[in-house]
């Protein structure tokens, strides 16, 4: 554009930072702060992501052309909300240019379906536009780079079927927002409401807290008395500290404008960590203008270490406020807090839980160790991308048509969606509903995210498919379970203690504890082991603590219909600070009063649609299953009628009192071994009850993951462990529900009466979601009693796994029974097994050798079947891919078989279903493969080690260039620079090596010790973590750790790829 020459020249800048932390030189700085407002001369990348863009990579600079235009200096910025719709008449680009306020001023127009927003809403596409756009503004973004916070957000918005807009404002962009005319052009987009996220990064060199560690530095220029600047700076220092205190105000004001107008902002500084051995250094989070920000826009923040994601070396303590939704899950909520000296006590915890560099001094190269860190890491940008998409399908705005779902204004969704979980399709044909109240059905304040004990730094995570998971023992978010003993947020002792003792002083007194733990291991009860007396002397002991503790309600009572002792359950969660202990008996909708199936009254969060039938919902006959065995369900009928969880009512009388909510639904039978029924309650079919039903929750089991984590944490500890396992009886029958909504759940056998259920029942969806939150409550009580003692307990619905270790295992499993079993929860003492072998949920536990395998059983199933189908040559896809999924589910156990699966799910989908097809070879050759490695007992695999801390030993690097190969590298592990590191570089040719450029070559080095590095190339990461190789693992039984860095942190040794020897020995060579 010629009008980019005719702009004034911009002033040389000498230093820059990769998240744009503007730094000048002192000339340059006084011509900036002297120079009159004029605009930029250099132009916003606007990048923008069509629908159907399937690409895996962002777009460069070409791409994005052809995509979007550039937007001149002298253009109005604000054309950019039009400028990318798809289809805009050349006429239409015309009018914007001419209008500055086109754009946002635009109204919607039928002739190619194009469409603009009005002055008061944002821009969103019409019924015939496509999908909705993410307009995001991103302010101090530094240079582009790969893995950054938009790169995320576009692979995010590919997967959601989002169209992305990112703005960015950076220095390194050819932007400077000190200057009065980019500011300017800034806050007027702001304040018409062209986006719906503002992310600002002011630059934070100059409050940074390394400039108080000694005198070799860069010296500070503001402290907590003079948080603006010392008022004895003179020249260059104080130009710089007048250039941040600019455009930290200015990023305030940004935010500020952005929640005005309507949009959510998130800002991001260094947490304030209060005074130093040599003073009080200053903080953002200090000035009276970011406090009154978060006080006008109701703003939340936390605070965060940058190493609580895997991989990242470095602490770097970090706060971000904003308005963005869940905040609150990236870290510990609340302001910084001091003592009296004005040392730092929280909310971040003393210790992030991981061994780090510190972040004081130069490197190798003569850099500050701190320039690195102003990046942010991969792992954080993809954390603050998922946030950022979360919140936008959260705010996405959907209106309800007779013809199409379009996106415009209107209600909002109010659905949450994970990444990779809900599709934006799916959130967007969710029915509109009222907004959540923060206060719950009783008045009462609804907990929020992040409260309970929780644990000190990250919890337990693991690596399971090349992706990072989070531990789950199956008792919820807010269980400290989730965390190593050693790391967890603990109870008022006193209180625990006393449980303990009084619990274990009345178990000892009446059992020989080691004794009847190797029996249930041994399975040797059908009954408990706990007589009556036994349980109630524990439950008076637990009351009467409960009391002496200040819970002046505590009570044995079992609410009716209920074997457990709700009330005094929620007690004692409520004095462990536990955030759900309200449902349990206090709440209106509690387990002892009777929680909803969601027709009446509301679930919490999560749903999924069910395939809608035609027809009014009505009565169903029941199925054949049931009515064959008329007799024998009528007899179980009546027992749980004597447990109180189903009454016998006229049907006249029935409907006299439910009217339209009293539904009879069909019910079948299942037989089960003891010939005994499982009744099926279909609430889906006829009915119709189940497709209204929004179950906006869920819930995460444990399973393998979760097992080898244990197993390594005991490993790493080096204990010898001791587990037992044990099942709940009628679980999915315990949690009671709501007596409005009992008509939901009848059934009948004959004549003219029908059964109601007071209790949950199989077919019925919230079930298992009532008894999920139910059990967690107990499963937390548990380790709430068991404090930091190393004790693990997992929870499968309705089965647990204790795993315990030392002098006092026993205690500890033997406790945690008999306080569910005072409490009056109902096991089933025959399935108890347990020791140092044992299965659990169809996986077998190796605990002597920290092993986790497939039960025998499931591996002889999976053989006879393989090989029955190889006999055959060909196999009913509808079988086929019935097996597939149990296969998934076992191979979960033994990762290096799990890649063999991918051709057998490509081939399961290309195929027509319910079809009978002849075996490929592929296919053959991969089940014969496989059955003949379960068949020879290849069934177990090792759960690996923790891994602890690990040194650098060398770094390397590779040239190739035709026959031109090179190789170079140098030992940094006892180096403090390159002149004193070995080092060497070769030359690979056909003489010294001709195995190298021989094909097929089976003389290949084999690695006899499991490698952990660091590669400048993201592909091997990938193919090393999906397990697309097995080379490593099969060969060495070991796995390959292999993590991406820059290529920037690896110039010494691409220098000696290139004949470059200038700083190193050759005497060390």
């Amino acid at each position: 554009n010629p009008k980019v020459g005719e702009a004034r020249r911009r002033p040389r800048r000498v230093l820059r930072q990769p998240l744009g932390k503007s730094q000048f030189s002192p000339e340059d700085a006084s011509k900036v702060l002297s120079c009159p407002p004029a605009l930029s001369a250099g132009c916003r990348r606007i990048h923008i992501l069509q629908a159907d863009d399937s690409s895996g990579e962002p777009p460069d600079d070409h791409a994005a052309a052809e995509h979007s235009s550039s937007l001149t200096a002298d253009d109005s910025v604000q054309k950019s909300v039009s400028i990318f719709l798809k289809g805009s008449s050349n006429s239409d680009l015309e009018r914007n240019r001419s209008d500055p306020r086109a754009a946002s001023e635009a109204t919607s127009t039928a002739k190619d379906g194009q469409t603009a927003a009005s002055a008061g809403c944002k821009a969103v596409p019409a019924a015939t536009s496509g999908p909705p756009t993410f307009n995001v503004l991103y302010l101090f973004s530094g240079k582009k780079r790969k893995a950054d916070v938009r790169w995320y957000l576009q692979k995010l918005c590919r997967q959601h079927k989002v169209k992305l807009m990112v703005q960015e404002f950076d220095l390194c962009n050819g932007n400077d927002l000190s200057m009065e005319g980019d500011w300017i052009k800034v806050l007027d987009l702001i304040e018409n409401k062209s986006f719906d996220l503002v992310f600002s990064t002011p630059p934070c060199i100059d409050f940074s807290r390394a400039r108080w560690a000694n005198k070799r530095g860069p010296q500070p220029s503001r402290s907590k008395q003079h948080p603006w600047g010392y008022p004895w700076l003179k020249g260059w220092p104080k130009q710089k500290a007048a250039l941040a205190n600019l455009l930290f105000k200015r990023s305030v004001k940004a935010c500020h404008a952005a929640h005005q107008a309507g949009a959510r902002f998130l800002k991001e500084h260094p947490e304030d960590l209060g005074r130093v051995t040599s003073g009080e250094p200053a903080s953002t989070w200090q000035f009276p203008c970011t406090r009154q920000l978060a006080e006008d826009s109701n703003a939340d923040t936390v605070a965060l270490h940058q190493c609580r994601w895997p991989k990242v070396d470095m602490r770097k303590p970090t706060r971000l406020m904003g308005t963005v939704s869940n905040l609150r899950s990236m870290g510990h909520a609340g302001w910084p807090s001091f003592d009296k000296l004005g040392y730092y006590i929280g909310p971040l915890p003393r210790r992030c839980g991981h061994n780090r560099n510190a972040l004081m001094g130069r490197d190798l190269a003569g850099n500050f160790r701190t320039a690195p860190t102003a990046a942010y890491p991969p792992q954080m940008c993809s954390a603050l991308a998922d946030l950022f998409m979360e919140d936008f399908l959260l705010h996405a705005v959907v209106v309800r048509s007779a013809g199409t779902l379009t996106p415009t204004v209107g209600e909002q969704v109010q659905e949450s969606v994970r990444k990779k979980q809900v599709l934006l399709k799916s959130a967007l044909q969710v029915e509109a509903e009222e907004a959540e109240s923060d206060f719950d059905e009783d008045g009462f304040p609804k907990p929020k995210f992040g409260a309970g004990l929780w644990g000190h730094g990250p919890p337990l995570s693991y690596v399971e498919s090349g992706k990072l998971k989070p531990f789950s023992d199956g008792c919820g978010l807010c269980s400290p379970g989730r965390w190593e003993p050693e790391r967890r947020q603990v109870v008022e002792p006193t209180l625990a203690d006393e449980v303990r003792a009084g619990l274990l002083k009345v178990l000892r007194e009446k059992l020989n504890v080691k004794r009847v733990l190797f029996q249930l291991a041994c399975n040797q009860f059908t009954s408990s082991p706990f007589e009556e007396a036994l349980l109630l002397e524990g439950i008076e002991t637990f009351v009467s603590l409960l009391r002496k503790h200040g819970a002046a309600g505590a009570s044995a009572d079992v609410p009716p219909g209920q074997p457990v002792r709700l009330p005094a359950l929620e007690s004692f969660l409520q004095l462990c600070g536990d955030p759900d202990f309200r449902v349990f008996h206090s709440s209106s909708r509690s387990f002892s009063k009777g929680v909803t199936l969601g027709i009446l009254g509301k679930l919490p969060r999560r749903w999924r649609k069910y395939p809608e039938e035609e027809g009014e919902p009505g009565d169903g006959d029941n199925y054949v299953s049931a009515r064959d065995s008329l007799d024998s369900m009528k007899k179980q009928f009546e027992e749980e009628r004597a447990l109180g969880a189903m009454r016998e009512v006229l049907e006249v009388e029935a409907r006299k009192e439910y009217g339209s909510n009293l539904l009879i639904a069909p019910i079948g039978a299942i037989e089960k071994a003891d010939a005994s029924f499982r009744v099926i309650h279909d609430g889906t079919h006829k009915v119709k009850i189940s497709p209204r039903i929004r179950a906006r929750d869920q819930h995460k089991c444990p399973g393998t993951g979760e097992l080898k984590t244990v197993m390594r944490s005991s490993k790493k500890a080096c204990k010898s462990v001791f587990g037992l396992t044990g099942d709940v009886k009628r679980a999915h029958r315990l949690p009671r529900v709501w007596q409005a909504e009992w008509g939901l759940q009848a059934c009948k056998l004959s004549g003219d009466t029908v059964w109601l259920n007071e209790v949950g029942t199989f077919g019925m969806g919230p079930a298992a979601y009532h008894w999920a939150r139910e059990s967690s409550g107990m499963g937390r009580a548990c380790l709430y009693l068991m404090q930091n003692r190393w004790f693990y307990q997992l929870l499968y619905a309705d089965d647990f796994n204790w795993v315990s270790s030392g002098a006092f295992a026993g205690d500890d499993i033997m406790l945690a029974i008999f306080f569910l079993c005072l409490l009056g929860v109902p096991m089933s003492w025959k399935k108890f097994h347990g020791g140092l072998q044992y299965e659990w949920v169809g996986y077998w536990s190796d605990l002597r050798h920290r092993r986790l395998c497939i039960s025998k059983g499931r591996a002889d199933w999976l053989v006879r079947w393989m090989s029955k189908a190889l006999v055959a040559g060909s196999v009913c896809i509808e079988e086929f891919k019935s097996v597939l999924g149990r296969m998934g589910f076992a191979m979960r156990a033994l990762e290096t078989f799990r890649p063999f699966l991918g051709p057998l799910y490509a081939w399961s989908s290309a195929v027509p279903a319910r079809t009978s097809l002849p075996l490929p070879v592929m296919i053959r050759l991969i089940l014969i493969y496989l059955k003949d490695r379960l068949k020879e007992g290849s069934r177990t695999a090792p759960c690996g080690c923790c891994q602890g801390i690990t040194k650098e030993h060398f770094r390397a690097d590779a040239k190739a260039d035709g026959e031109d190969v090179k190789i170079g590298g140098w030992e940094c592990l006892d180096a403090d620079s390159t002149g004193k590191a070995r080092w060497f570089s070769e030359v690979i040719a056909r003489e010294n090596a001709p195995w190298v450029f021989e094909a097929g070559n089976t003389e290949e080095p084999r690695a006899l010790l499991t490698l952990g590095g660091s590669t400048d190339n993201l592909g091997n990461k990938f193919v090393v973590a999906k397990l697309q190789t097995t080379k490593y693992p099969l060969v060495s039984g070991e796995g390959l750790d292999l993590q991406w860095v820059p290529r920037l942190q690896n110039i010494e040794a691409d220098q000696l790829t290139n004949g470059d020897f200038r700083g190193f020995d050759p005497a060390l060579r």
